[in-house]
């Protein structure tokens, strides 16, 4: 090459590189607004650790809701993500927001969430076996052996043996069962009706049913994904 045109590249490469770093220093380096909400967060979980043992419930209360405010601020700050990212972690955020609430409300009735949840699914599908549960559920079958074990000593559900496998049992839900899911049932119109607030039917319908595509999207990317780990792994 000639080498007056590899210095020019040279230099050429420097200057991208310098414009990289700046532009990450900008972004990212002290005074942006990515490290003051990092900085934030530390300082937050430290003063949190060293007071909650100490500070009164009331004033803890207040810390929390403008230590909130404040984390919004900070992300407010932040540059915006593209609308399919944002999409995503929206999505993620409204699920885990969910979840949360959720067991706030089922802790009433002396169950968790995913107790709550096993027992709706139990209720759709009696006598399932244990394997099929956990695969519908999503759960790690030790999971779901604990939860499990919390129903049963409860007398929420019961074991009987499968008559095509003695080594497997299945789930059935027992008369005691009954009533509480009614007033579970009572509980998950409440709460839906409270979380879907302000919004009308037909936005609900049609938020169900571009969801329901995003849905099949990723069980058939999932489902690929599998095949081709399968086939690389002979």
């Amino acid at each position: 090459m000639n080498p007056l045109l590899s210095r020019a590249q040279r230099s050429v490469n420097d200057a991208l590189q310098t414009r990289d770093r700046y532009e990450r220093r900008r972004r990212y380096g002290p005074g942006s607004a990515v490290h003051r909400y990092a900085l934030h967060r530390v300082r937050d979980t430290q003063f949190r650790r060293r007071s909650q043992t100490r500070m009164a419930p009331a004033l803890l209360a207040q810390y929390n809701k403008l230590a909130y405010n404040k984390r919004a601020y900070y992300i407010a700050g932040m540059a915006k993500l593209p609308l399919n990212r944002e999409f995503a972690f929206t999505l993620m955020d409204v699920a885990r927001l969910m979840k949360t609430y959720a067991d706030q409300r089922a802790r009433a009735f002396g169950i968790s969430r995913a107790q709550w949840g096993v027992l709706m699914r139990l209720h759709l599908n009696e006598g399932l076996n244990q394997a099929d549960l956990a695969e519908i559920l999503d759960l790690q079958p030790i999971t779901l052996t604990r939860l499990l074990d919390g129903l049963a000593a409860n007398g929420l559900i019961e074991r009987k043996p499968d008559p095509n496998d003695r080594r497997a049992n299945r789930l059935y839900l027992t008369p005691a069962a009954l009533p509480l899911l009614e007033r579970l049932n009572e509980l998950g119109a409440d709460m839906m009706g409270s979380v879907l607030e302000g919004i009308d039917r037909a936005t609900v319908e049609r938020m169900l049913h571009d969801l329901e595509d995003v849905r099949g999207n990723l069980r058939g990317l999932i489902g690929r994904n599998a095949e081709s780990s399968r086939a690389a792994n002979g």
